[in-house]
């Protein structure tokens, strides 16, 4: 909990309640209550309220003990010597006090190589040739070392016979505009992500302004832990590796439709869509970027949502996703082709292709176009059950109810009361 603090405060000096209660999402504590050391750590915050500073006070100002003579003093017992230790103790201000600043050691090389205990190897690279240089010299297993956050899904997964540590290498993690797309480093961590989403969008509102649905849809994996190592390409590798994980980067990133910078060992770069990706073997292979399109403001409709037990440190019952490009002025027509995605339906399920087909041209607002695409999306969602994942019934419920919602949600003020909060978010 300190250390969390800590390095909060030493990020963002001036962080705010919000924030604090945020970034301890995924501290778990058994011996006493939560709510207490939150708001101590609140008390630290920048609009902290007058009442939460009378509830919690620093221990220094209840109680005074003398290091040297283990008495309560105010640092006066210098003149008292019926109570002095056998070194004075003096009153000792901010400017006497030394702070203890821990610094980052600039000495690691930027490339090494060490021999584990059992034979395995253990490489740290600075840039994409050296991996590849790797590649060359290994046959058996390897893994890409990034946040190392995939121990926890993939648990029964053999130790590669190499680990190769990629954080040194700034252009996987670096970010660019070309040709109006915006690249991201594969090896972006989600709390980066997200920081970049929301200044991009911020800055370029006209095309981009989707980032901040992704933004916020990323606060809601995992926890803030997890999102400071966990990358986006190591998110994107799991659920390559095992169809059954419940990715909402995969779901968010294939709805604006997103493609995956890939480099093989030829030098060649390929870019793939996401379910490309999934077919692909990756073997000696790198993601390298995510390619995020413009996507006009004025016409495009995107939504992602996840479904789960908390709003944080849960896996999703159903997570989806969607996209329609639309003439906002006739009734919301729909004038292509839409991305309608799911995660948490089964192991190949992606699109909901033939409820995207039955959109195209029509108009959202119109309530028999509304009520077929429900039936519509019903029959093609068919969830597979195995425990602990919830009834197939009502994760295709979920499904439908999240397409309802999004329609609900495109003109609130045409919506009678009784329907109006189910487009809304209550989070």
């Amino acid at each position: 909990w300190v250390m969390s603090m800590y390095s909060l405060l030493e990020s963002n000096p001036k962080a705010t309640m919000k924030e604090i209660e945020d970034s301890f999402s995924g501290n778990l504590c058994r011996c006493t209550g939560y709510r207490p050391i939150l708001d101590a750590f609140k008390s630290f915050s920048s609009d902290k309220t007058k009442e939460l500073e009378q509830k919690v006070a620093d221990i220094e100002d209840l109680l005074k003990v003398c290091p040297k003579s283990g008495i309560v003093c105010h640092g006066k017992c210098k003149r008292d010597h019926t109570k002095r230790a056998p070194y004075d103790c003096v009153e000792r201000n901010a400017k006497d006090e030394c702070d203890i600043e821990f610094l980052e050691v600039g000495l690691a090389l930027s490339s090494l190589k060490l021999e584990l205990q059992g034979g395995n190897q253990w490489y740290r690279v600075a840039n994409v040739d050296e991996i590849f240089e790797i590649f060359g010299m290994i046959t058996g297993s390897y893994m890409l070392v990034g946040g190392s956050t995939s121990h926890g899904i993939l648990k029964d997964t053999p130790s590669p016979d190499v680990y190769i540590d990629i954080n040194g290498v700034g252009f996987l993690k670096a970010f660019s505009f070309d040709s109006n797309h915006l690249y991201v480093g594969g090896n972006t961590t989600l709390s980066d992500a997200i920081v970049l989403f929301n200044a991009v969008a911020e800055e370029k509102p006209g095309y981009f302004s989707y980032l901040k649905e992704l933004a916020k849809h990323i606060e809601k994996v995992a926890n803030t832990h997890v999102r400071n190592v966990g990358t986006i390409a190591g998110n994107l590798s799991i659920k390559q590796v095992s169809r059954k994980f419940h990715s909402d980067i995969f779901v968010m990133l294939e709805t604006v439709g997103a493609l995956v910078s890939v480099r093989g060992d030829n030098e060649a770069i390929m870019l793939l869509s996401l379910p490309a990706y999934l077919e692909t073997d990756m073997y000696k292979k790198v993601i390298l970027q995510i390619v995020l399109p413009p996507l006009d403001a004025n016409t495009y409709i995107v939504k992602t949502f996840k479904i789960s037990s908390r709003a944080q440190n849960a896996p999703s019952y159903v997570s989806g996703g969607f996209k329609f490009c639309v003439k906002k002025k006739v009734d919301f027509q729909v004038i292509e082709k839409p991305n309608i995605v799911f995660g948490g339906i089964n192991p190949s399920f992606i699109h909901a292709s033939s409820t995207e087909e039955y959109f195209n041209g029509k108009h959202m607002l119109d309530m028999p176009t509304l009520w077929t695409a429900l039936r519509l999306l019903g029959k093609e969602v068919q969830p597979d059950y195995k425990l602990p994942d919830s009834k197939p019934e009502f994760r295709r419920g979920l499904a439908q109810a999240l397409l309802y919602r999004v329609v609900l949600s495109l003109r609130p003020k045409s919506v009678t009361p009784k329907f109006r909060s189910g487009g809304e978010d209550i989070t």
